[in-house]
């Protein structure tokens, strides 16, 4: 009996997983419209080298307002306080994927070489 309810189980859970994935994405579509909204204007990939992503540009917009206001804008990545940098954000992972980075630096410069 509990090698059948062990797959049946796994497979539950699986299935709760891609559905977190798929409200995660939902979630994100809606927030880069509402930034469009009040900015008229989509979120840039970067403000600039080695600064914010449209990751923390879209941070109020998932409720995260509080972790968006730890972010010096004008400022590079790696000067941001450990906070900002290091606090993860839930509805950036997708839980069938991957574990979690430990960072929102998500994006490579334009040469295609990673930001260091």
């Amino acid at each position: 009996m509990e090698h059948v309810l062990l797959p049946a189980v796994q497979q539950a859970r699986e299935a709760a997983r891609r559905s977190q994935c798929s409200n995660n994405l939902k979630q994100l579509g809606l927030a880069i419209h509402n930034f469009e909204t009040a900015r008229q204007t989509l979120p840039s990939s970067r403000l600039g080298p080695q600064h914010a992503t449209w990751f923390v540009q879209i941070m109020p917009y998932v409720d995260q307002a509080p972790l968006y206001n730890l972010w010096n804008l004008s400022a590079t990545y790696y000067v941001q306080v450990p906070q900002a940098r290091l606090t993860q954000v839930p509805v950036f992972y997708c839980p069938t994927r991957r574990s979690n980075l430990l960072s929102t630096q998500f994006e490579v410069s334009s040469t295609g070489i990673p930001d260091t």
